[in-house]
């Protein structure tokens, strides 16, 4: 009888311990609910001949040797900090001329090339507009008979991200169309 009376007292002993368990268990539950916010990221290219805006694949003349005042940047119209880069893409008409007599004069010092892209160095801030991209077109003094009466433009891609909390550069931010 005493050993009933202790098996008894184990196996109700186990039950009220696992019961116990269980209900901490359940009151350990929490449910958090969080709210995540964006921000709004617009940019507008800027295109000039150096006194005058100009529209996104004006054509111009290419003339040997001759270098055209051309500059564009990108200016922050949103509401945020945000990364900025750049695709261009040069076109000479007709189109089987060859683009390497032309020489975009890049700006490096404020852009950085990567993978197809010219990323700005610095995060953009609202309202605020970068440096100029490239600060004109020249003509190569090579360019033969073949070229005359022939077009060049340039087609300009401009891409945002906003900066706050995404990476340190506008090489290391992630959220790009194409690797995102």
């Amino acid at each position: 009888m005493k050993r009933k009376f202790i098996l008894l007292s184990v196996l109700m002993s186990m039950v009220a311990l696992v019961s116990l368990g269980s209900y901490a268990y359940v009151q350990r539950q929490v449910i958090i609910d969080n709210q995540v916010s964006t921000s709004e990221v617009q940019i507008e290219i800027i295109q000039t001949d150096g006194t005058s805006r100009l529209e996104n694949g004006v054509q111009f003349g290419a003339y040997p040797s001759k270098t055209i005042a051309y500059q564009a940047m990108i200016e922050n119209t949103g509401k945020s900090r945000v990364w900025v880069r750049v695709k261009v893409h040069p076109e000479l008409l007709p189109l089987h001329l060859d683009n390497s007599l032309i020489d975009i004069q890049f700006n490096t010092t404020d852009w950085t090339w990567s993978e197809g892209y010219y990323y700005f160095q610095e995060s953009l801030e609202a309202n605020a507009s970068s440096t100029t991209i490239f600060n004109g077109v020249h003509f190569s003094k090579d360019m033969d008979n073949t070229y005359m009466n022939s077009r060049f433009s340039l087609k300009i891609e401009a891409e945002a991200v906003q900066s706050d909390y995404n990476g340190s550069s506008a090489l290391t931010a992630s959220g790009w169309s194409d690797n995102d």
